[in-house]
């Protein structure tokens, strides 16, 4: 039975693959901006200037960001991000982080996105940066 339940299921799956592929292209040009949520997964360098509660974290120190970014970026790793790939797949630049993208009025430009992802992110830091750091969406 589970074979047979299995067999007739592949139509179904391949004309799901199809319509997504032929779909893809027109999802790609209808987006112009990515934003970004979540923790060091995503986190393209809002570390770099959020006050650390004690010690900084390794990532902001060489050799975090050098092979492609050729210094450090505040991200937890030596490349991109997932965030980063998806960007580029989408033929979208990648998402600065929100507290690296001030412009010189002190404003954040979000037309381009904006990546409000922080390693190691809890809601208890979150309450304490938020005193520390209000801004308005």
């Amino acid at each position: 039975m589970a074979s047979s339940f299995h067999f007739l299921h592949r139509p179904r799956l391949l004309y799901i693959f199809l319509i997504l592929t032929i779909l893809t292209p027109y999802a790609i040009s209808c987006y112009t901006s990515i934003f970004g949520f979540g923790d060091s997964l995503t986190d393209t360098g809002n570390t770099l200037y959020l006050p650390p509660p004690g010690e900084a974290p390794d990532c902001v120190l060489p050799p975090y960001g050098e092979t492609y970014f050729h210094n450090t970026t505040g991200r937890c790793c030596d490349g991109r991000l997932i965030i980063d790939f998806i960007a580029q797949n989408l033929g979208l630049p990648f998402a600065p982080p929100y507290f690296g993208v001030r412009n010189s009025s002190g404003a954040v430009n979000l037309e381009k996105g904006v990546n409000f992802a922080v390693i190691a992110e809890l809601v208890q830091r979150l309450a304490a940066i938020t005193l520390l750091h209000t801004f308005k969406l």
